[in-house]
């Protein structure tokens, strides 16, 4: 099944464009060469630090999902060579969303 999965990070350090560019382009390389990855999209406040990874996943269920997403955005992260510490309780403190990806999205 297909899952649309959002993950909402803030670095520790500053977001400019060059990082916010290579970032994007890890997920691409990453969506492109992972056939259970697509439509990776980035959404992001420089000012303010924090990048919204959306993508669509193919999983057996929403924590899979999850799994799946949680796992190709930190293999971006040290792609471009940032570090992530405390990554395994990262979906303790990370916002996170999963919904089936052919369903309408959940407006707060």
């Amino acid at each position: 099944m297909k899952w649309q999965t959002e993950m909402r990070l803030c670095g520790s350090s500053l977001l400019d464009d060059r990082r916010f560019d290579a970032l994007a382009d890890a997920l691409a390389e990453l969506d492109e060469a992972d056939d259970t990855v697509e439509d990776t999209d980035l959404t992001a406040s420089l000012a303010e630090g924090w990048v919204i990874v959306a993508m669509v996943v193919t999983a057996a269920d929403p924590a899979d999902a999850i799994r799946k997403t949680v796992a190709t955005v930190r293999a971006a992260i040290q792609k471009i060579g940032d570090s992530t510490p405390g990554w395994e309780r990262i979906t303790d403190l990370a916002p996170l969303a999963v919904r089936p990806a052919d369903s309408e999205p959940i407006h707060a």
